[in-house]
């Protein structure tokens, strides 16, 4: 019968039902999709869906000859509208009972699934059990993170998963920056946490190196754009606008541009749609874009990584948090501090101050 877009974020979830009232037409306890949903990932595999309310719901899923061959989306869609994959599954590493805890908690109220390996030795062998999408590693400052860390990367196939650091010590994830997804200071805040994740999930993007030299700002609210121009100019960037998806795709179809700087609200086409639009010109591989948003995005961060975006800053920000987008990847593609001694990782740590609704306390 179709499931309802405002609850299919939640059908993966255990003991959930689209219809949880006591005079609900449907039996069951609300656990079929879930177990099924685990043992494709115990095949390496997971689950996608389409659905239309009124119509229908299709779910797919392609087994992988071997844990190296993985099959995208595209691969799965067979023309179809573009799959939804609700759950994202997240391995943490860490001897600490209440980060743990802390994270788990997180993690699975914005829809995430979790599995723990408190020692190294456990790390890799869960991930190659489990496929996560991610492995968040907890390291603690000096000679011991060090350790730790090592144990993880020196497995050779740790290289088929995003390691994301969680750590106070800058020189450890400096030592590691071209192994390391992202980094996350331990005083993180829970955006702060969801954008380290999809920083590191957007690191298998294409990437081809910059097609232009502009950064292109797209948002119909023009003080928006003037003070993101502000920004930028100082620090030497060049810079364009303009106010709509379907002015955006025309401009960077110029190739003058290497960088997006996206609002989701727009007359037209939206910002969803016109990633997705931009992420399928096969011409503007490499051409990064970043979400510039006031809408509570962290709900929907599956739908980040699925339309393809890099990342995303909310609304209201701070000049120095957008200017540490742009080192983040100078610190990404070259594995070096950039300009302003900013890391990838202090580009994810700035996001979450100043967020209506965020508790300003850090985890």
């Amino acid at each position: 019968i179709g499931i309802p877009e405002e609850k299919q974020d939640k059908i993966f979830t255990r003991f959930y039902q689209v219809d949880g009232s006591s005079t609900r037409k449907y039996g069951g306890t609300g656990i079929g999709l879930s177990i099924a949903q685990d043992i494709m990932r115990l095949h390496g595999a997971s689950i996608v869906f389409t659905s239309k309310p009124g119509e229908g719901t299709s779910f797919r899923f392609i087994l992988p000859l071997s844990v190296k061959h993985r099959r995208t989306e595209e691969d799965i869609s067979d023309g179809l509208p573009l799959p939804t994959e609700t759950h994202l599954l997240i391995e943490l590493v860490t001897q600490d009972r209440a980060m743990s805890n802390q994270i788990r908690s997180l993690l699975l109220s914005e829809g995430m699934d979790v599995i723990h390996a408190a020692f190294p030795a456990m790390a890799v062998q869960l991930a190659n059990k489990y496929s996560p999408d991610c492995i968040l590693v907890d390291s603690e400052a000096g000679p011991m993170g060090s350790m730790v860390l090592e144990d993880i990367l020196s497995d050779p196939s740790a290289s088929n998963f995003p390691v994301v650091l969680l750590s106070n010590d800058d020189d450890l994830s400096e030592k590691y920056s071209t192994q390391l997804a992202a980094y996350i200071k331990r005083s993180f805040r829970k955006s702060t946490l969801l954008s380290g994740i999809h920083y590191a999930l957007s690191r298998g993007v294409s990437s081809e190196g910059r097609l232009g030299n502009k950064v292109l700002c797209v948002d119909d609210d023009p003080e928006i754009v003037r003070f993101i121009t502000r920004c930028l100019e100082s620090e030497g960037l060049e810079t364009d606008q303009c106010s709509t998806g379907e002015d955006a795709i025309i401009k960077l179809r110029s190739m003058e541009y290497w960088l997006v700087l996206l609002d989701i609200a727009m007359p037209g086409i939206d910002g969803w749609e016109t990633c997705r639009r931009i992420k399928q010109e096969s011409a503007l591989a490499g051409l990064h874009v970043y979400f510039v948003t006031a809408k509570p995005i962290e709900k929907n961060i599956s739908r980040v990584h699925g339309c393809g975006a890099d990342g995303y800053l909310l609304k209201p920000f701070k000049p120095e948090e957008l200017v540490a987008i742009i080192d983040g990847y100078e610190w990404r593609q070259s594995g070096t501090i950039g300009r302003h001694h900013t890391t990838a990782i202090e580009a994810v740590d700035a996001f979450g101050d100043d967020v209506p609704g965020e508790d300003p306390n850090p985890v």
